[in-house]
């Protein structure tokens, strides 16, 4: 056997580095997509642990009740809100909503136009207080306190020659809306939680431009009263709201 086999590779030797080659190409491309999967899961997984950090319950839709009803996307009535905040055992509440926004062109600084720019999609978000379910931090200015104002992510405010006090387009689900840029804000140490950018919206416009006119949240996060443990909190929710809690 030994023999017939170096009888092959000598008369042969192409075929012989052709094949060592695939067997090293293949392990080394098998081997590239483990890492890259593995460095894409650490992301996410980094970007949740970022986003929910100071978070110690959060209550979510019936997603069983959801899938029979065929319901993609489900979401909680904002008067659950109310309920949930005067619940015992919660020290601070509030509702989560995000969408797609779209930057548009024609983004201006003050009066002056700094020309056409892609139309770009960015990640919109409620902005939530306190601070302790909030993910975003200031970098400069303020966080959106009234209608048509917002606050965008460094990235994009680097890209798009944005600074506070600048007007910027963005595409919505109540259509075009002009928004006067609040404040400049990074998601925790990084400048934004998404490559696409953030645009944080007031709770004036969220449901109109996040929600399309719909006054839901998405989820609705909770810290902890003092004295009161995350088990303690999730029983509590679970009773006053009968929703499920995570």
């Amino acid at each position: 056997m030994w023999k017939l086999t170096l009888r092959g590779l000598r008369h042969r030797p192409g075929r012989f580095i052709a094949t060592v080659l695939a067997v090293v190409v293949g392990t080394a491309f098998l081997a590239t997509a483990l890492i890259l999967r593995d460095s894409v899961s650490a992301s996410l997984q980094a970007n949740t642990d970022q986003g929910y950090a100071g978070v110690d319950a959060a209550v979510q839709p019936d997603m069983q009740a959801a899938e029979r009803r065929f319901v993609q996307d489900p979401r909680l009535p904002a008067t659950v809100l109310p309920t949930v905040q005067k619940t015992a055992g919660v020290g601070s509440a509030a509702g989560s909503l995000t969408a797609n926004l779209t930057f548009l062109d024609g983004t201006q600084t003050g009066a002056v136009s700094t020309g056409l720019t892609p139309p770009e999609q960015a990640k919109g978000s409620l902005y939530i207080e306190p601070a302790a379910l909030n993910p975003y931090r200031l970098a400069s200015g303020a966080f959106p306190q009234r209608a048509g104002e917002v606050a965008v992510d460094q990235q994009s405010a680097q890209k798009r020659n944005l600074a506070v006090g600048s007007t910027v387009a963005l595409a919505t689900s109540a259509g075009r809306q002009d928004a006067r840029v609040s404040g400049i804000v990074t998601y925790g140490a990084k400048p934004a939680s998404t490559d696409y950018g953030d645009v944080i919206v007031s709770d004036a416009d969220a449901f109109a431009w996040l929600g399309s006119g719909a006054e839901e949240y998405q989820f609705i996060l909770t810290t902890a009263a003092e004295g009161t443990s995350v088990s303690e909190l999730v029983s509590s929710l679970q009773a006053a709201v009968g929703r499920p809690t995570r």
